[in-house]
């Protein structure tokens, strides 16, 4: 409801003008945020102010040529209102600003809506355990709940996109896009949403020398078999891969019970050092090295608990990295302590890749030997001690608090010319290009064929295997042997040439 009240205030000489103010409170009577617009009937004039230059859910506009106005309020959790108490314009009161006057005008924020949504197992229809729910609204965070039930409160009135999960247990049966709620100011809106289970894992982040748990310690899901880091087939809309304030994390659904091996980190903090370093999680503590890192295997439908994250303090990698053609800083030289996968990304800034000198610096390895990554857009993509080979790269031994020194001279990138035909001899109009080393399986270049061409770059002297996928064919092919800085032609009929993955 309203609240009218008209005050004098000194005349002005000139055309006769007023004051508009008020506030702005919740449906509990606390001060609240809102644009507050007052709009000329006749006109077109109109004023907008905030709550938030004066505190207090208060307002204030001067300057309000005399006349009839309509008052609304806004704000982006609760929407739009029309003074006093209505959703539609025709129902706002026409205020009157007399020149040389006051008007006080209070408003308190209609209640919003409600949705209960009531979540079920899609094969089994009993309650999902724990359920989140995310409406699309400018309100849009997760709310979870116990049970099969989720309810979100006071939410704004509107049609809006809405997603389920109960990760790390749940897939949800549909795409969001394919979902919608309409919620109505005052009313309560019901719904059932059906999941499908998948696979989970459950651990512990705890501190390893107090047993400590841990806040903030992050975990990247590896499919060994990926060719490098990737974060595939899981489905985390909740951030799920961290724990939370009891050291617990939660990953998945994945999509499927593959084996995975799990990286983890602590969650990078503004400004400041890190407290903990990388790990590749094993049995009993960390590693630098893939290879020692546990091989988990969820089970179908269930999830797993695994032993304790246990979390070392880090130390530091620092180095420079140069042009082995010209001895010149190689800028731009992008330093990991794994192997980077094809849809990982390459990144082009910070502290792990290379400034105009060639320095680099990594900060947030545990104290375990590691076999470093130099990645460039052209120049030959190569491990620590100069090979392409991360079973044979030279580890980099990181201790806590310490600081060693891994430089790099790497030569030009060699380049592969793919040319693939159909079994018609045509060109192969559009696909996939990817070259994985022929030992590791690690990922070494990647691009696309076009009008049956894909040239691919950055490549060390090694053998690799040659993966072409597109509309009908999924071929592998090779070991070939390339050279840094040199040239090498293959042709591949996908009739004859193609084999399956070794």
């Amino acid at each position: 409801m309203a609240l009218l009240v008209l005050s004098p205030v000194p005349a002005s000489a000139e055309a006769p003008t007023g004051t508009v103010e008020g506030r702005i409170t919740d449906r509990h009577g606390a001060p609240a945020d809102a644009h507050v617009t007052a709009e000329a009937v006749s006109g077109g004039w109109s004023a907008t102010a905030y709550t938030w230059d004066l505190g207090d859910g208060r307002y204030r506009i001067e300057g309000v040529p005399a006349g009839d106005y309509r008052i609304s309020i806004y704000d982006n959790s609760r929407g739009f209102q029309w003074v006093p108490g209505a959703e539609d314009r025709a129902a706002a009161t026409v205020f009157t600003v007399a020149g040389g006057q006051t008007l006080t005008v209070d408003e308190e924020w209609l209640p919003g809506g409600a949705v209960r949504v009531t979540v079920v197992d899609a094969e089994t229809g009993a309650p999902v355990p724990r359920p989140c729910v995310q409406v699309h609204t400018y309100q849009a965070g997760w709310r979870c709940g116990t049970n099969g039930v989720v309810t979100l409160d006071d939410m704004q009135p509107g049609t809006w996109l809405y997603a389920v999960t109960a990760a790390p247990d749940y897939f949800p049966l549909e795409p969001d896009s394919d979902r919608r709620v309409t919620i109505t100011r005052g009313m309560e809106t019901a719904l059932t949403a059906e999941l499908r289970r998948g696979s989970g894992i459950q651990t512990t982040a705890v501190d390893a020398e107090t047993g400590a748990p841990l806040a903030n310690i992050c975990v990247s899901v590896a499919d060994p078999a990926a060719g490098g880091m990737h974060y595939t087939r899981t489905y985390s809309p909740l951030g799920s891969a961290c724990s939370d304030e009891s050291g617990v994390l939660r990953i998945g659904p994945l999509a499927e019970p593959i084996p995975v091996q799990l990286y983890a980190w602590e969650l990078p903090r503004p400004t400041a050092q890190p407290n903990y370093g990388d790990q590749w999680m094993t049995a009993d503590g960390g590693t630098g090295d893939q290879r020692e890192a546990l091989i988990v295997t969820p089970a179908e439908k269930q999830t797993v608990v695994l032993p304790e994250i246990r979390m070392d303090r880090p130390g530091t990698v620092t180095g420079v990295v140069t042009s082995a053609a010209t001895g010149q800083p190689a800028q731009g030289t992008c330093v990991y302590p794994y192997a980077v996968g094809r849809n990982a990304g390459l990144g082009s800034g910070g502290r792990h890749c290379t400034d105009a000198t060639g320095r680099y610096t990594l900060s947030t390895l545990g104290p375990y030997e590691w076999p470093l990554e130099f990645v460039s857009v052209t120049r030959a993509w190569q491990r620590s001690g100069g090979t392409a080979d991360r079973f044979a790269a030279t580890p980099v031994a990181v201790t806590a608090g310490g600081t060693a020194t891994a430089d790099a001279s790497v030569p030009e990138g060699g380049v592969l010319t793919i040319e693939v035909t159909g079994g018609d001899g045509a060109p192969v109009a559009w696909g996939h290009a990817e070259v994985r080393n022929a030992v590791t399986g690690d990922h070494a270049a990647h691009g696309y064929i076009y009008d049956g061409a894909a040239t691919l770059g950055a490549l060390h002297t090694e053998d690799v295997l040659v993966h072409v996928s597109g509309d009908g064919f999924d071929c592998w092919h090779g070991p070939v042997a390339v050279t840094a800085g040199g040239t090498t032609a293959i042709a591949l009929d996908i009739a004859t040439h193609c084999g399956t993955r070794p």
